[in-house]
């Protein structure tokens, strides 16, 4: 739709935009956000303008974006890099503790991404000298 719209208020997100008069806080798609929303990538736009990312795929399926645009690939780049970084990966640590007789280990696992989950193994030591 083209033409003049009626303003009501500002939007509550992280960037405050015009609402239509008399709908629910429907943002008026003019300006910087048509060039965020071609631009940019959905989660992106959805987060600043507070609004969800269903009401950004009918705002990009209106302007005809492709779902690739440079917003999109920026930000799948960046999360593959974050992820591919060992240093972002700590490995799990091993807790040893050995039970009776020393015929028994019992391993506690705890692994850094899941603070709350522990796994514990039980292990028959065989052939092994202490």
């Amino acid at each position: 739709m083209r033409g003049k719209v009626k303003v009501s208020g500002y939007s509550d997100g992280p960037i405050p935009w015009p609402i239509k008069w008399k709908t629910r806080k429907s943002l008026i798609l003019c300006g910087d956000l048509v060039k965020a929303v071609r631009t940019e990538s959905e989660v992106a736009i959805a987060h600043h303008w507070g609004v969800c990312v269903g009401t950004v795929k009918k705002w990009r399926a209106n302007q005809e974006v492709e779902f690739y645009n440079p917003g999109t690939r920026q930000l799948q780049h960046a999360v593959a890099l974050e992820h591919a970084l060992p240093s972002k990966h700590p490995s799990p640590v091993y807790k040893c503790s050995i039970a009776g007789d020393g015929q028994f280990a019992s391993f506690e696992i705890l692994h850094p991404d899941f603070p709350g989950r522990r796994m514990e193994v039980n292990v028959v030591m065989a052939d092994v000298e202490m």
